[in-house]
């Protein structure tokens, strides 16, 4: 999967998912945890309830034993009477407490007190033999055989007595030193907890900062201030600038995609203007030329007429002779005028063809103006759509900003309950003394949590900075791409006038043609008129003086009007 064809939304929903990932890893660490923490603690209580059974085990044998001395020392019937009825009942207790430890012993511990109970067993089975004596002995007490021999049963029960106290002990010492063992494994535990968690809290915010600052800086802030600078360029003229990113399939992608038909459009743009330039230059110059042709032959015609008029001004005698065969002459010249102006009107039209391809260029040039126009809209619509979401993102954080608040509360009640536990360990006194050191490390644990629930609170908090700052880039964007919007608005409106315009030439250059058609027949009326000049002539000797000061005016003209002609 290319990371370049991912949309800026799926990167956005994978920095959420990936930092959820993160927090939800570190909340299962910490529960699985806690739990192994837990059930490490009730070990600790069942070590601690099975080593007050043990002593309360060893205060029932030592009751016991202290009424047979009882006993010993006075054999009455109150005495043997109030003897068994405290073995009785310590006899009783003894062997429920050895039931109630048995269900949480393990096998050791349940051997041992298999042990433990034989040996009350034949504690209890002396017991009765001390009651048999001590009945027997009752009436004879005065006696010192006899309570010698009760003494001696005392002794031999003692014995017993002391097997069991033995046995007791064993147990005692056994869960003693289990439950040190537990006390020192759950110390071990919560620091290994403690340390672990520490270090799953700041990978897991390490990690969650790297995929934030790549996914933002190489599929997003790069791409699009690569394509900024790109659009700079082409904004500025320079349409050398190369467009890259267009083979993304995000939205990186499709503004590369726009960018590259921007500049082919403005190259085309540029073609066309200068093809128009070019054509411009070219009519310019045909019509320049066109112009100084006629001018050389109107200077050719008229001014051998005027020659010719001057010429018979002074020599009229020789102008009236010659005037039938100067008429013949403007005849011919008059043909040849046609001549030009029909080869001018062919000029003209194919000027006009080249406008009308002119004015068929600006059309083109317009709609294509007008496809930038809707590419620009599409890419105001695109940035629009990426800062809702951006803002979506921004809402997405502030959740989860709401779940941190509820880990951090979590984290302040189990503190609240470890420093419930401190206070009941220290009512305990030395009992209590393992279970504090457990609280303790809970209560430390429970501070590191919250810490680390307040880092992840800031860490969101600027995540929430970061989408902010995008989706106010997203509306700039917004902005120039609207900018560039109206410049195609104002582009294809500039494109519409010169349409116009071309059409305007067009009907002119139409009107020209007209003109010169006109001027054609104009000069088969001067051919007419040539033809009737030889008839004219007996007028043109009468007006010999006048037509000499008309021939010099008519020279000054013709000068000053081919002076007019070459210069435009």
């Amino acid at each position: 999967m290319n990371f370049n064809n991912i949309k800026i939304q799926m990167k956005l929903l994978m920095l959420v998912g990936a930092i959820s990932a993160i927090t939800a890893f570190i909340a299962y660490f910490g529960v699985t945890n806690f739990n192994h923490l837990a059930a490490t603690l009730t070990e600790v209580d069942r070590v601690d309830t099975a080593a007050t059974i043990g002593a309360r085990m060893t205060q029932d044998v030592i009751t016991a034993n202290r009424s047979e001395y009882r006993i010993a020392a006075s054999p009455t019937e109150e005495n043997i009477r109030e003897a068994k009825a405290v073995n009785d009942d310590a006899r009783n207790r003894f062997l429920e407490r050895i039931e109630q430890t048995s269900k949480v012993a393990n096998d050791d511990e349940k051997a041992m007190l298999a042990t433990a109970k034989q040996a009350y067993k034949d504690y209890s089975d002396g017991l009765e033999n001390v009651y048999a004596v001590a009945h027997d002995v009752k009436a004879k007490a005065h006696l010192d055989a006899e309570q010698q021999r009760l003494y001696q049963a005392v002794t031999q029960n003692r014995v017993l007595a002391n097997k069991l106290t033995e046995a007791v002990k064993t147990y005692g010492q056994a869960i003693d030193k289990r439950g040190t063992a537990t006390a020192e494994k759950a110390v071990a535990d919560s620091q290994k907890i403690s340390m672990i968690m520490v270090v799953v809290a700041v990978g897991g915010v390490l990690s969650g900062l790297l995929v934030g600052w790549l996914m933002a800086t190489f599929g997003i802030a790069k791409p699009i201030a690569r394509s900024v600078e790109q659009l700079r360029g082409l904004a500025d003229g320079r349409l050398e600038t190369v467009v890259t990113g267009a083979e993304r399939h995000d939205e990186c992608g499709d503004i590369a995609k726009g960018l590259a038909i921007f500049k082919e459009n403005a190259l085309k743009t540029r073609e066309l203007e200068a093809s128009a330039a070019e054509l411009k230059q070219k009519a310019e110059a045909e019509r320049r030329q066109g112009m100084l042709d006629l001018a050389n032959e109107f200077e050719k015609s008229v001014g051998g007429i005027v020659t010719t008029v001057s010429g018979a001004a002074t020599e009229l005698q020789a102008a009236a002779q010659q005037l039938s065969a100067t008429a013949h002459e403007a005849s011919a010249q008059s043909l040849a005028v046609s001549s030009a102006a029909e080869e001018a009107g062919s000029n003209v039209a194919s000027v006009a063809a080249a406008t009308e391809e002119l004015g068929a260029s600006v059309s083109e040039i317009g709609r294509q103006v007008e496809n930038s126009a809707q590419i620009s809209a599409t890419a105001m619509t695109e940035a629009t759509e990426a800062g809702r979401i951006v803002e979506e993102l921004n809402e997405a954080a502030a959740s989860i900003g709401g779940f941190v608040d509820m880990i951090s509360g979590l984290a302040s009640q189990t503190n609240l309950l470890a420093l419930n536990a401190t206070i009941e360990s220290a009512r305990a006194g030395d009992a209590g003394k393992g279970f504090a050191v457990v609280a303790s490390e809970v209560k430390a644990l429970a501070g590191q949590t919250a810490k680390a629930t307040t880092e992840i609170s800031e860490k969101i908090a600027q995540i929430q900075e970061s989408t902010s700052r995008a989706f106010k880039a997203m509306q700039n964007i917004g902005g120039t791409i609207n900018h560039i919007n109206t410049a195609s608005t104002a582009i294809a409106s500039a494109v519409e006038q010169q349409n116009s315009a071309t059409q305007e030439i067009v009907h002119a250059v139409n009107q020209a043609a007209m003109g010169t058609t006109e001027v054609s027949s104009n000069i088969g009326g001067v051919a007419d008129a040539a033809e009737q000049t030889g008839s004219a002539a007996a007028q043109v000797l009468s007006s010999s003086s006048e037509l000499a000061q008309q021939a010099e005016r008519l020279h000054h003209e013709m000068d000053k009007f081919l002076a007019n002609v070459r210069a435009a």
